[in-house]
């Protein structure tokens, strides 16, 4: 089942047409990706890498944006996982905002594929099985 969240989107995020930079999505998708980790996974994910020593750098990305993120509410991130393999996974991010009618327009798209390694010296590894079953219950079909 994917997971949710709202990440306030701040000043500091827009540029002078009050549109969300498009660097400044990958960073929101990193947020919806802490914190679904946060909130759902074994531990925070700043504990993950500290104590086990392992982190999810991004090998492969890909998104599409297709309507401005603008400086208002906040954005719904919407994330999910795919081909989740021995050392790699497939997090796919949706990003929602409200329109003034009330309805809400998907905004961008993402789908980064990161690999289970070392902090020091990023050797990938086997994903620990409790990260595994986490993942596995953010799973959808793709």
């Amino acid at each position: 089942m994917p997971f949710s969240v709202q990440i306030p989107i701040r000043f500091a995020d827009v540029d002078a047409a009050g549109i969300v930079y498009y660097p400044r999505i990958l960073h929101i998708c990193h947020q919806a990706f802490e914190e679904c980790f946060q909130q759902r996974g074994p531990l925070p994910y700043h504990r993950w890498t500290r104590d086990r020593g392992l982190g999810f750098p991004t090998r492969d990305l890909e998104a599409e944006f297709t309507a401005p993120v603008i400086y208002s509410d906040p954005v719904q991130v919407d994330v999910a996982t795919s081909d989740v393999g021995r050392s790699s996974v497939c997090f796919h991010f949706v990003g929602q905002q409200a329109e003034q009618d009330g309805e809400s327009r998907v905004c961008f798209e993402a789908s980064v594929t990161k690999v289970c390694c070392t902090v020091e010296g990023l050797t990938p590894v086997e994903i620990p099985a409790d990260v595994r079953e986490f993942l596995i219950s953010l799973e959808v079909s793709q």
